[in-house]
């Protein structure tokens, strides 16, 4: 759970104000604001969580950067015509922050979605994917979730850890956080927002 916090304060401090602004502007649903990433953070938890059972060696810190940063250069809902900008984005920060230049590029190119993947690069693709739940939230519609384009837990999956009990579990817990947050007003403050968001996280368990 540290990394987790970690990151939540990261995303509080340096990257939720670009978020609130795509609110502010052309994003009144948070469809790519804070709401999004905030939900993406958790679930990189959860994936976190279920990879750590079997020992596999990753770096998690890299996955939780690529979400941070992934949509931070839109400048509308649609196609994600602003990839490239929102890598620079990463890039740039992860220099400031004390990055190698070749670490920077390795960690801000996940947001590219580039195939073949590696871990931390379908664990970005996958609670990007989770989180599409956010256009299906009302309970009729909850099959309407093409649950094909998950890859964690699949024959496909990096780690080659096919699990389809951990599957539909980590389909459920995103419907269960975008149900939550959609009785959110959109106005509320950051701070507010993760403590919200955390507190109903910790109760769901895992």
């Amino acid at each position: 759970m540290s990394k987790l916090v970690h990151f939540l304060k990261i995303f509080e401090k340096d990257v939720a104000p670009f978020y609130q602004k795509h609110e502010e502007t052309f994003d009144l649903e948070s469809f790519h604001g804070r709401f999004h990433i905030l939900r993406c953070l958790f679930l990189v938890d959860a994936l976190d969580k279920f990879y750590t059972l079997y020992g596999l060696k990753y770096d998690i810190d890299k996955a939780y950067y690529a979400v941070l940063f992934h949509d931070i250069a839109r400048e509308g809902n649609g196609y994600d015509q602003w990839e490239e900008d929102s890598t620079e984005i990463c890039f740039d920060y992860l220099k400031k922050d004390g990055y190698t230049i070749e670490e920077a590029t390795q960690i801000s190119r996940l947001i590219l979605k580039e195939t073949p993947f590696t871990l931390e690069g379908q664990i970005l693709y996958d609670v990007d994917v989770l989180d599409y739940n956010r256009f299906f939230w009302f309970p009729h519609e909850e099959e309407l979730f093409d649950k094909r384009k998950l890859i964690a837990a699949s024959s496909n999956d990096f780690a080659k850890v096919n699990d389809e009990k951990f599957r539909i579990e980590i389909i459920k817990k995103a419907q269960t956080l975008v149900i939550f947050t959609e009785n959110i007003p959109i106005n509320i403050s950051t701070n507010d927002l993760i403590n919200k968001v955390y507190s109903f996280y910790l109760e769901i368990g895992d």
